[in-house]
């Protein structure tokens, strides 16, 4: 967590101290509502920024699955630090749906039992500004126990 410290009486400073350290003296304090640009934040899983990177993340990540004639969907979104920069933990599930489209639909059922199932990381950059609006930048994936 980030704290915005506002200084009026500070060795002469009068501005805010952005600190993730405890509040300095003669300060007082308000929690940030947003981090300094550039710097991490927590974001909600299910926010539709959150959705779009990490459904492009999956894509991608099936489109290089070579190795597997079957797709893969996310089963749950755990973490996510936003930015222009999307860290997302994912856990995969293997679906009933062949690689002949390199896309998840929703009609794309999970395999039961559950015979596969990966945890990754991805990260995903987002630039609105140009295309694609996504671009994957790396891609950790461990196998899990079911």
């Amino acid at each position: 967590q980030v704290r915005v410290f506002r200084c009026p009486i500070l060795s002469g400073f009068d501005g805010t101290l952005i600190s993730s350290d405890r509040q300095p003296g003669l300060c007082y304090s308000r929690t940030a509502a947003r981090a300094m640009p550039g710097q991490p934040t927590d974001a909600q899983v299910n926010s539709p920024q959150v959705l779009a990177a990490a459904s492009f993340a999956v894509d991608e990540f099936n489109r290089g699955n070579l190795g597997d004639p079957f797709l893969y969907k996310i089963v749950r979104i755990k973490s996510v630090v936003a930015g222009l920069n999307f860290f997302l933990k994912v856990q995969l599930g293997r679906t009933t749906c062949r690689r002949s489209g390199s896309t998840v639909k929703s009609s794309c059922n999970f395999q039961s039992p559950r015979k596969a199932s990966l945890r990754c990381q991805f990260t995903v950059t987002e630039v609105p500004w140009e295309g694609p609006r996504y671009r994957l930048m790396e891609k950790k994936c461990t196998e899990t126990k079911v």
